[in-house]
């Protein structure tokens, strides 16, 4: 646990500068987007708003599928902490309630309109804590180690100028996440969790203990939920609707972080399922098995995204939070125990087919 220490300790003082030097570090913050964006164009715009989706997801979706294809705990684990990256994501954004660039100043660009706080990055937070747990694996076959750290220092520094290209972050918002997805990541990597990862099936302690902790993070997050409020600058609103012709509310931006922080449901029905599957055999790794994981994983997730507007823009106040998080449960669960076990039955079928 050492090293999950001294993540805990930068996290904490990046979270001190991030608060205690909000003022500076928007002002550099802007200096440097809008130097950024002297360069902007339609061609920019497009390949930073692809890389951007595209880093956000790739290294949790690598997890999702290696999961299916039959590295389930290595999967598991890297699902596990890009969502809770996310989660802790959330809701700190609901402790520090920062703005992002683009609803301060009038003058930075964008292409797209996201209504939640700005610090720390989500991208970073979640996408980072998936990278640190595939990396330390992919690591230990220690041949072309120094391409391969260099291929991943090189997609966090994309992920750091995308959202600052982009108007959605400043620097050190960025910065920020990265510190509490290290803390995600280096936590599940120490030696008792992986071990207890890795023995899952046989070890209803862990599921017992992690589902425990999702209960608590859920609670405390709720509390944050209902505890913080501020009043939006008129400023911010404004720019906002001139941006996006979208109002800017307050209650819309702490829903979307709360859902957030709701993830932890999902990873919670995933680490179930995980637990149940036990005694499943894996399937024989082939493109195939891997282009039938990629749709699998992409179309629960879709459903998972789609199904989250429904609940949250449909269903009474009272009720939507409730739904949510079973929703959510479900479809983790399904992502842990039947989604295997599809993949395992069309990838016989198709040997089955040739056999024949």
């Amino acid at each position: 646990m050492f090293w999950t220490s001294i993540m805990v300790f930068v996290a904490l003082i990046c979270t001190y500068i991030e608060i205690s030097h909000q003022a500076y570090l928007e002002e550099s913050g802007t200096d440097i987007i809008l130097w950024l964006q002297g360069y902007k164009s339609p061609l920019l715009d497009l390949l930073f708003e692809i890389l951007g989706g595209i880093l956000a997801v790739f290294f949790l979706v690598a997890s999702g599928v290696l999961y299916l294809c039959g590295h389930r705990e290595i999967g598991m684990m890297g699902t596990y902490a890009g969502f809770f990256g996310a989660a802790i994501s959330g809701t700190a954004k609901m402790l520090i309630l920062h703005p992002r660039p683009f609803w301060k100043v009038q003058s930075i660009q964008v292409v797209s309109c996201p209504y939640d706080w700005g610090a720390p990055s989500g991208h970073a937070s979640s996408g980072g804590a998936a990278m640190i747990i595939l990396a330390y694996f992919w690591l230990q076959s220690k041949s072309n180690n120094f391409y391969k750290i260099l291929l991943l220092i090189l997609s966090l520094l994309i992920t750091l100028i995308d959202r600052v290209y982009l108007g959605l972050h400043f620097h050190f918002q960025v910065i920020l996440g990265y510190s509490y997805s290290a803390v995600v990541a280096f936590y599940y990597l120490s030696k008792t969790q992986r071990e207890g990862f890795f023995s899952l099936s046989q070890n209803k302690k862990t599921l017992i203990l992690e589902l425990c902790k999702a209960l608590g993070f859920v609670i405390f997050s709720v509390w944050v939920y209902s505890k913080q409020y501020i009043e939006i600058e008129e400023s911010w609103k404004i720019n906002y609707n001139d941006k996006c012709t979208r109002q800017l509310k307050f209650e819309d931006v702490m829903i979307k972080n709360i859902s957030e922080a709701m993830y932890v449901w999902l990873i919670s029905g995933m680490i179930f399922g995980f637990y149940m599957i036990k005694g499943c055999r894996k399937p024989i790794m082939s493109m195939k098995v891997v282009i039938i994981s990629l749709a699998f994983y992409l179309g629960i997730l879709v459903y998972v995204i789609a199904s989250d507007k429904v609940f949250i823009s449909r269903f009474p106040y009272y009720l939507r939070f409730a739904f949510l998080c079973l929703n959510r449960f479900a479809a983790g669960f399904v992502m842990g125990f039947y989604l295997p076990k599809a993949v395992l039955k069309v990838g016989e079928y198709g040997l089955d087919k040739q056999n024949n």
